[in-house]
């Protein structure tokens, strides 16, 4: 796909929708929202945990990131920005111990969902899988539901086969050497009452982990993220199957559901992974969400949204605000657009109308976006032949908008038989 020449159709509304992060230490802070799931973020020191969370949840550029200070004590963030995303992220530096007075590590643990490992694979690695190593030893004492989710990090500078070769040769150590630890464990327990038999002992010291290869000079750490964050939204095998029924009953190419703040994608079609599909709809948000905001109308939830925001608003012209959306940085693609690119359809708008845009490629495909519920857009690759028949797709997706807002009301199974009934077959 090439997204060097792009028509931009009709957009209407405003995509943002409310959202809150909060960052805090957690020396002097109350008792915060504990039924939030939580990540554990760990790693040693200068592995880029910090700039992880700056680039994601702070739309901090990756490149004023090499300014930050290590870490030097435990941080939280809470992260509230759609109704699907909704968790903590806890932060400790590499020189806190295990048993800390002033913050109990192993305490939170207990209380944590998963666990970020950042494994910065510049530096020594079997230094780093030592660490590694030494965090599971600990944590899966304490919880035994943890799940580890390895950020491979910092290999923007390898080559698409060096990344693959180091990925297997870790996660060949990693369980050899979980293989071993299990093997140390169970001969040394000679005086262990057999209160289990041998499968539920294998499943109980069974580690769940997962490696992600990462940088912050690319997509793959909003997408490592997002698989993360999956894991803790209940709803998402409904909305995995309510996206494969829309991609089905319209042919369309992949479908994406996106958180729009971050840009972390809540759910999408089970057809492979790519990576590429990804950035493509991901740049088209921030596409769609600048000119939404420039020419469309305020909802209800965003005029509360840009109330907060008024003081900053107020000495930007709307000039400036045309100048910075025609500017607007990409990571990777080079969206650029000029006067003539660009046609704006907002009219006969009502406030019942959902936010949506049509961005055409060079390649003849179409990007569609549409907001199903505040902070929260479906995105969708179509092809030529599908846009044949957009008046059935485009009355799918909106079907499909419906079915998300019932997702968070109702009984899942019903939604989706609902879905199916709604749905029409546009080949």
């Amino acid at each position: 796909m090439n997204l060097d020449d792009l028509t931009f159709q009709e957009t209407i509304g405003n995509l943002y929708g409310e959202s809150e992060i909060q960052n805090y230490d957690l020396e002097g802070e109350e008792e915060l929202a504990e039924d939030l799931p939580k990540i554990l973020i760990l790693g040693n020191k200068q592995c880029g945990k910090s700039s992880i969370q700056k680039v994601l949840f702070q739309r901090m550029h990756p490149q004023e990131t090499p300014t930050l200070e290590s870490t030097r004590k435990i941080t939280r963030q809470t992260i509230q920005t759609s109704p699907f995303v909704n968790f903590q992220v806890l932060e400790a530096p590499e020189s806190i111990g295990f048993f800390e007075t002033e913050f109990d590590l192993l305490g939170e643990f207990k209380n944590s969902n998963s666990i970020i490992y950042v494994l910065d694979v510049s530096q020594d690695l079997m230094t780093e899988i030592e660490s590694l190593l030494k965090i599971i030893n600990k944590s899966h004492q304490e919880n035994k539901n943890l799940f580890y989710e390895i950020f491979l990090h910092k290999t923007d500078t390898l080559k698409d086969e060096e990344k693959e070769e180091l990925k297997l040769k870790i996660n060949k150590e990693l369980k050899e050497q979980l293989q071993l630890q299990f093997e140390e464990n169970d001969n040394g327990n000679e005086f262990e009452k057999e209160k289990e038999n041998e499968n539920e002992k294998e499943k109980e010291q069974e580690i769940k982990f997962q490696l992600y290869l990462t940088s912050i000079y690319d997509p793959s750490i909003f997408a490592a993220f997002s698989r993360v964050v999956q894991k803790l939204i209940k709803e998402n095998k409904v909305l995995i199957s309510l996206l494969d029924l829309l991609k089905n009953s319209c042919k369309i190419d992949r479908a994406f559901l996106f958180d729009i703040y971050s840009k972390i994608y809540i759910a999408s079609d089970t057809s492979k992974f790519d990576l590429t599909s990804y950035e493509i709809c991901s740049d088209t948000i921030d596409l769609v969400s600048d000119f939404s905001e420039l020419y469309g109308y305020e909802t209800k939830n965003n005029k509360k949204n840009k109330n907060k925001s008024k003081s900053k608003s107020k000495s930007k012209s709307k000039n400036e605000k045309k100048k910075k959306s025609k500017k607007k940085k990409k990571k990777n693609i080079d969206l650029d657009l000029d006067s003539d690119d660009l046609e704006i359809n907002n009219s006969n708008q009502t406030e019942e109308q959902p936010p949506e845009g049509i961005i055409t490629l060079e390649s003849g495909q179409t990007i569609y976006v549409l907001q199903v519920i505040n902070g929260v857009a479906l995105v969708c690759i179509l092809d030529n032949e599908v846009m044949k028949k957009k008046g059935i797709v485009f009355y799918n997706c909106k079907c499909f908008a419906s079915s998300v807002k019932n997702v968070l009301t109702f009984d899942h199974q019903n939604v989706s038989k609902q879905f199916q009934k709604q749905i029409k077959k546009a080949f």
